[in-house]
């Protein structure tokens, strides 16, 4: 038993390895320079976020996050490989512990197998490794998976150290990024599924979870500005309850869809609300709830797929508020929000996969898992190819989300960098269009007529970036230059 439990870790060792070895020289990109490279202009108790005054004007609470991006700049400086490599292990890792508590739990090693492989290749999980910023996020998922073995171990030995150590493990994940606090939702459904207990049984082993969590939503107010709370940006915002629906259904969808055909995964989309359908979405959301419950119920003689669907809901549950919290930019999706609600539809498939077996034969199974999983390593591929260059891989980000304030912002700076600066013109303005005034947009368009040689026009976009952010020094070096200039 022990022998082939090895060989599983070796066999999904060397599915990530061959999936993500061509990303290992990939340059850094988006927001690698911010957190990453530069992150020694910002104070050490800012970036840790121990300084209570810092606090008070942020609205995310991820210390270990940032942790984990200093030791990683202090070890590997501007070395790409080594950040890629240690995503790939932390990938590893969360495939290997997702196959275990799949193992523990259903005593099924066809559908813990498959269900690791999928997560170890599929595309959606591609920012894992490519995104040197994102370890934090495969980091997050060993973390939890950690929490949930220690404490399935638990209930078999009553062995209160092994309970602390799963608590340990799970607030280190919840200071990790805040779409943890749907973690005691995903161990609910995990014990209930598993163990065939009652609700209300499943909830009392589970409660106390829901209990920290509850602590860590009621310190975040005291220990943060009230303006600041996620609370507090729901109730600023300037769309009706129509849009707001009709938004969340689209990313929902857009983000279901992606898992199906694999095309057009990027960083960040948004939803479109002018002219939007709103009563279509509505109506498409109800029913994808409707039949998640269904299926749910139909289901429940076969554990893993009804884990799988429960795991795919829970997991939509935290972007209702995520997807709103920079309102100004619009309703939007970071897919990597997603990763348990990727793991429960790569338990759907492995589940599938296995009743295929028992009606259709081991050969017919095995070519259906082998034609999957060739091919998410085949797209992998093609995704690792995008994101190795920065400019080419906001090309491909622009064409699926031509609207995404990020994207247009992000293209217009690599043309900036490039000296390009008629190109990058457009891109700025077209977040203009949109309506999102932002210092970025006009500091950067400053920039551009400085270059161009447009002073009055320069001026009056950096006047503009100075409104919004009085103390940006970027923003008043040019307009001193512009005024030597002029005089």
């Amino acid at each position: 038993m022990e022998l082939n439990r090895i060989r599983v870790f070796a066999f999904l060792f060397c599915l990530c390895l061959i999936t993500f070895f061509t990303s290992l020289n990939n340059e850094f990109l988006l927001d690698d320079y911010t957190l990453l490279l530069n992150q020694n202009q910002w104070p050490r108790g800012e970036l840790l976020q121990c300084n209570t005054q810092s606090l008070s004007h942020h609205i995310y609470l991820r210390p270990v996050a940032h942790l984990i991006n200093m030791a990683e700049f202090r070890f590997f400086k501007a070395n790409p490989a080594s950040y890629h490599i240690l995503n790939i292990i932390l990938l590893w890792l969360g495939g290997a512990t997702l196959y275990l508590i799949l193992r523990v739990v259903f005593k099924n090693e066809a559908v813990a197998v498959m269900s690791a492989s999928f997560y170890c290749t599929h595309p959606i999980n591609g920012i894992l490794v490519n995104f040197k910023n994102a370890t934090c996020f495969a980091f997050l998922v060993v973390m939890m998976n950690a929490s949930i073995l220690f404490y399935l171990r638990y209930m078999e030995t009553r062995n209160r150290k092994l309970r602390m150590a799963s608590l340990a493990f799970f607030i280190t994940a919840l200071l990790c990024h805040e779409l943890v606090v749907a973690y005691p939702m995903y161990l609910y459904a995990l014990i209930f599924c598993g163990y065939g207990w009652s609700a209300r049984e499943a909830w009392r082993k589970s409660q106390i979870y829901f209990i920290i969590v509850g602590l860590y939503l009621i310190g975040r107010i005291f220990v943060m500005s009230i303006h600041q709370t996620v609370m507090a940006v729901l109730m600023r915002l300037d769309i009706t309850s129509l849009e707001y629906l009709s938004g969340y259904a689209q990313i929902i969808y857009w983000y279901v869809v992606r898992l199906f055909t694999l095309e057009g995964i990027v960083f960040i989309w948004n939803a479109t609300l002018d002219g939007a359908r709103h009563g279509f979405w509505i109506l498409l959301l109800a029913g994808f709830v409707v039949g998640l419950l269904v299926f749910v119920k139909t289901f429940k003689g076969n554990k893993p797929l009804q884990l799988g669907l429960l795991w795919l809901g829970i997991g939509c549950l935290p972007v209702t508020i995520a997807c709103v919290t920079r309102a100004a930019f619009g309703i939007y999706i970071e897919p990597h929000w997603m990763l348990y609600s990727s793991m429960g539809f790569f338990i759907i498939i492995a589940a599938l996969l296995h009743q295929a077996y028992q009606r259709l034969g081991l050969i017919w199974a095995r070519i259906l898992f082998l034609t999957l999983l060739i091919t998410y390593m085949t797209v992998s591929h093609h995704y690792n190819y995008l994101w190795a260059e920065s400019k080419r891989y906001c090309r491909y980000w622009h064409h699926h989300a031509p609207n995404n304030y990020w994207v247009n912002l992000h293209l217009s700076i690599e043309h900036i960098k490039d000296k390009e600066f008629a190109q990058a013109k457009p891109y700025l303005k077209h977040i203009l269009d949109l309506g999102i005034e932002h210092e970025d947009v006009y500091g950067n368009l400053g920039i551009i007529e400085y270059h161009l040689g447009n002073l009055q026009s320069a001026s009056a976009y950096f006047k503009q970036a100075l409104h919004k952010n009085p103390s940006n020094p970027t923003t008043k070096k040019y307009l001193s230059l512009i005024n030597l200039t002029e005089q």
